[in-house]
């Protein structure tokens, strides 16, 4: 996912208002942990295949949920 054209840290409790975009990328490689600098999203017609945009925001509902950690 991208908040407002930059990755989102999901180790990190969010807040505030952003946009989020979700973009696939596909599995490569034998480890479980995605490296954003070597991947490239997949693509549709010459497109990132992705969600459309959506405003969130997480201090309405992030109240009283765990950060993960």
């Amino acid at each position: 996912m991208d908040d407002d054209g930059m990755p989102v840290p999901l180790d990190q409790k969010l807040s505030g208002e952003h946009t989020l975009r979700a973009v696939m990328y596909p599995k490569i490689g034998t480890t479980e942990r995605f490296d954003a600098a070597e991947a490239t999203p997949c693509e549709f017609e010459g497109e990132p295949v992705q969600t459309e945009p959506t405003r969130i925001d997480f201090e309405r509902i992030s109240e009283g949920t765990p950060s993960a950690s």
